[in-house]
């Protein structure tokens, strides 16, 4: 948590997984917010996860593509798969 709180991205965003592992999404958002504000492609990830889910948040969609393409673009796997299928989808 020293890390955390140091503002290490990687450290904010392995807390944030350990309260929602504790099903506390409200305290994992804004971890993974802060990860995610430097760059952290994971808690992008997560982010478009807990929107899309309502999870410790209002649900919304809108925000949950804004944070899943935020992650694509810097490269995160899963979230490039994502954006490709919905892209597939709708054409």
């Amino acid at each position: 948590m020293v890390e955390a709180d140091r503002g290490d991205s990687t450290a904010q965003n392995d807390l944030a997984l350990l309260f929602l592992e504790h099903n506390r999404p409200d305290i994992a958002l804004q971890w993974f917010l802060l990860a995610a504000h430097q760059q952290h492609a994971d808690a992008m990830h997560y982010l478009s996860e807990l929107y899309q889910q309502g999870l410790g948040i209002k649900r919304c969609e809108s925000t949950a593509m804004l944070w899943r393409a935020k992650a694509a673009n810097l490269g995160h796997q899963i979230a490039r798969a994502q954006m490709t299928a919905i892209t597939n989808a709708r054409a």
